[in-house]
């Protein structure tokens, strides 16, 4: 115990450590990237101010000329702002100062802190100055050093305040790295010597296990509650949001445009799909409160009827090979099983003639079904897939399903103590086996 406390401290204070330099490496590339933001635009400040300068002589007209002065007089400010912290930082962001920088502001060949006073001093007298000369002069000025000097003095301060950055980044995701490195030893030398030594003690705790499973059955039980009440209330809202949709078409219908009209049908599909789903996760969820149903099930009869409906309602054939058995069961289960089954053989169909074949044997110990049709089928890489959840293997939008009912028909056989599988070839037949054990189910009468 206590070697896995200081293992689990080790691993703790190295992860703290590697946190605090992932979060000093983000603020730092927040400062540098403000900083070489800053940078950057210094260069297309001094364009600008060219640019407007020129566009202002050119002008003859007076109010022009003022609304040109103008935007010169807010990119100088700018400049200025961007200048003064660029040298001496701000709250937000604090100075980047190395002797390459230092050498790029205040020693030749760029002297940039000179430049940029100068060019700004030019950009003053071309703004408040009355005398023509001097404003003529200022904007020689000002296009002359925006040209060539300042601008590639602001280029050669951009890339030192670039190299910096990477310089700084690279330093700290150096530190990164190693901390997570050191974070993979202690967990491999945890692994062997404290999580191996207490696998070896697992037996000892069959207790805590057991608890712990009933823990968990009671927390499923919960959940099962919570899935049904949740879908319930859920109902209520899609049910209004479908009788809005129709009100809507009702009163509205021929002021819609066609595209409306589309749109309407689609919310409409969604709506239903929307249904589909909550519906089928309360049946999910009910299966197991209907565990204590039992009762006497003559499947032969049950089938029969179940035919008898659904030819009613499709132009298919379904057929029943072997004797059905007669079950003590829980009726809605096995109504679930074969209603879903059949209904998907019908949904994932595109014959001519949809042909449902329905076969039993019996086995001392097992109930045998399978459910064969001769629909699209599923290529084998899908077959996994099958049985989970919300899973579909077409496009909802072309085949809105909910996807449950499959999931429903093997939660269903896994409580009654059974196995399901597929056997499916595209294009050719869709096979579903079960089995579900006798275990005093069947009833001899």
């Amino acid at each position: 115990m206590i070697r896995y406390i200081i293992a689990l401290g080790l691993i703790g204070f190295v992860a703290l450590v590697a946190f605090f330099s992932v979060r000093s490496l983000i603020h730092k590339e927040s400062r540098n990237a403000g900083t070489l933001n800053i940078s950057s635009k210094q260069a297309m400040y001094s364009q600008r101010i060219a640019l407007y300068t020129n566009l202002s002589n050119q002008s003859d007209q007076l109010r022009q000329q003022e609304a040109y002065e103008t935007i010169i007089k807010e990119l100088s400010d700018s400049m200025k702002i961007a200048h003064y912290t660029l040298i001496n930082g701000s709250e937000k962001l604090p100075v980047i100062r190395t002797d390459a920088i230092d050498a790029v502001y205040y020693e030749a060949p760029h002297n940039l802190n000179k430049k940029i006073q100068i060019f700004l001093e030019k950009v003053d007298i071309f703004i408040n100055s009355e005398d023509s000369l001097s404003r003529q002069y200022a904007a020689i000025m000002i296009n002359k050093m925006a040209v060539e000097p300042l601008l590639l003095s602001l280029e050669k301060m951009h890339d030192e305040y670039q190299v910096e950055s990477t310089r700084i980044n690279t330093r700290l995701e150096n530190h990164v790295i190693l901390a997570i490195l050191v974070i993979l030893g202690l967990i491999i030398l945890e692994g062997i010597f404290i999580f191996y030594p207490l696998a070896l003690l697992r037996q000892k705790h069959e207790k805590d296990l057991i608890r712990q499973n009933d823990r968990l059955v009671s927390l499923n039980h919960d959940l099962e509650q919570f899935i049904y009440a949740a879908s319930h209330d859920l109902k209520t809202p899609i049910r209004g949001l479908n009788t809005l949709i129709q009100f809507m078409e009702d009163d509205f219908s021929d002021e819609l445009s066609e595209k409306a009209k589309e749109y309407m049908d689609l919310i409409k599909k969604r709506v239903g799909l929307s249904y589909a789903l909550i519906d089928g996760l309360m049946r999910y969820g009910a299966i197991s409160r209907e565990r204590s149903i039992q009762t006497y099930y003559d499947l032969n009869a049950f089938i029969k009827r179940l035919i008898d409906e659904t030819q009613e309602k499709y132009d298919l054939t379904i057929l029943t090979k072997g004797v059905l058995p007669v079950l003590k069961t829980n009726p809605i289960w096995i109504n679930e099983i074969f209603a879903n089954l059949i209904e998907n053989a019908i949904k994932h169909n595109n014959k001519r003639n949809c042909e449902i074949v329905i076969t039993y044997k019996d086995t001392p110990e097992l109930h045998h079904f399978c459910v064969k049709d001769n629909g699209i089928g599923v290529e084998k890489k899908y077959h996994d897939r099958i049985f989970k959840l919300f899973q579909t293997i077409e496009n909802k939008e072309e085949s809105p399903t909910a996807g449950i009912g499959l999931a429903i028909v093997k939660k269903i056989i896994m409580e009654l103590g059974g196995t399901v599988w597929i056997d499916s070839e595209k294009d050719e037949h869709f096979t579903v086996y079960f089995t579900i054990p006798k275990e005093d189910m069947n009833i001899d009468l």
